[in-house]
């Protein structure tokens, strides 16, 4: 069913592809035909408004030597960590399209090209979504003509912390016409996805020159699927890395459950119900929630009462494990597993027909009440040791580029040349 989807969105990206001045408008646009394939987006009313909006951002004046940063509008804290963290290795301005408002511009050639090329190329599309990535086009064109009227720029190299996503797709494609070396970023573990989610489209639309991938399992995964070897550089995570030590050992054990996005509520449901299964015969866990963002609190309310679970206080993964206040966290599909254990604390993965795949750091999967009861005793002795410890270190090493550091290099080696 995932497969089909997947298949879906690259028909129809294929189907509606077109050039502007240029700009391959069908791979900027890749995340959000991807979101209707998988039925994620649907029309409303501010995506119609698509017809009548534009961006209008000013490229700073900067030497040849610069490098320059930009941050789409994602809205969170620990985006902006990563992309500090690259920012401090190689300094640079950055470009926030958090605080950079769309526009009102009404071009109607623009409307009337976008309507009649996707109404005339759009095989298998609704109405609805003909109408909606008729509005995105519009305004991609509408962009586009405004970037276009900035000055021939002149820096060094650009970096984007997501060059897959609409704005940045747009800012990516402008230096490189430009003759500018540009960069991305990774900021979740890439692979090859069992399932084909929406997430494997990062292997199917990398817009950037380079990527700035964290180990040597991404860079082998990306050069398996046959994306050149020359567009990835092994630059490590981006974050300081922090002293891997044993764990004291404690009469309670906390456990942070970290939370899948909304795609995986089903999920996210039954691995709350297997820990508290476990909690009702080891009254020394204490289990705490962190809601992903896309997650409703009202769809967990009874696990937050009748089961005895609470919110953990807000914070990204990083804050809240760094004063130690949790022995292990439980993860799904995330992330957020490697955060984990880079963090210093011990990370067991729920796995089951939806699970994506991705690979271990040791043997810490469970899959109902009994396997998570015994790796729970299992990793709660381990974990005491430093043995135990380096082994993560190796792990992570390959697996996430843990103390790897090469951004200043990878980047200021292109404005050498």
């Amino acid at each position: 069913m995932v497969q089909d989807k997947f298949e879906k969105y690259k028909e129809y990206k294929k189907n509606i592809s077109l050039f502007y001045r240029g700009y391959p408008l069908h791979n900027i646009l890749s995340v959000e035909i991807a979101s209707a394939s998988y039925n994620l987006k649907k029309l409303n009313l501010k995506s119609f408004f698509n017809f009548f909006a534009s961006r209008k951002i000013s490229i700073p004046h900067l030497s040849k030597n610069d490098i320059l940063y930009s941050m789409g509008s994602y809205h969170r804290k620990d985006y902006y960590d990563l992309l500090h963290y690259v920012q401090l290795q190689a300094p640079g301005e950055i470009i926030d399209l958090n605080e950079n408002r769309r526009v009102l511009k009404i071009n109607f050639s623009n409307i009337i090209n976008s309507l009649k090329h996707i109404f005339r190329k759009g095989k298998g599309l609704t109405f609805k979504e003909k109408i909606m990535f008729s509005a995105s086009f519009t305004y991609l064109m509408n962009y586009i003509d405004e970037l276009e009227k900035n000055k021939k720029p002149v820096l060094g190299a650009y970096v984007s912390f997501c060059s897959s996503h609409v704005n940045e797709a747009v800012m990516d494609l402008y230096f490189q016409g430009n003759n500018i070396p540009t960069f991305t970023l990774q900021h979740g573990l890439y692979f090859f996805f069992k399932n084909k989610t929406i997430d494997a489209i990062c292997y199917e639309n990398i817009i950037s020159d380079k990527l700035l991938c964290w180990g040597e399992y991404t860079k082998n995964e990306f050069i398996d699927y046959g994306i050149p070897v020359e567009k990835i550089i092994v630059a490590g995570y981006p974050s300081q890395p922090k002293v891997l030590e044993k764990r004291k050992p404690s009469d309670e054990l906390r456990i942070l459950v970290l939370l899948s996005r909304y795609m995986f509520h089903k999920n996210n449901i039954r691995i709350l119900d297997i820990i508290s299964s476990v909690r009702k015969k080891n009254p020394n866990i204490h289990a705490e929630i962190k809601m992903h963002p896309s997650l409703q609190i009202t769809d967990y309310e009874c696990f937050l009462g009748d089961h005895g679970f609470s919110l953990c206080k807000s914070g990204t993964i990083k804050s809240l494990l760094e004063h130690r206040d949790y022995d292990m966290t439980i993860s799904y599909n995330s992330t957020a597993y490697y955060d984990s254990y880079m963090n210093n604390c011990v990370s067991l993965r729920f796995i089951d027909e939806d699970a994506d795949g991705s690979i271990n750091v040791l043997d810490d999967e469970f899959y109902d009440e009994n396997s998570l009861s015994e790796t729970i005793i299992k990793f709660s002795e381990a974990m005491c040791t430093q043995e135990f410890w380096e082994r993560v270190e190796n792990r992570l090493k390959y697996i996430s580029g843990y103390k790897i550091n090469n951004y200043r290099d990878a980047i200021q080696s292109s404005i050498i040349s």
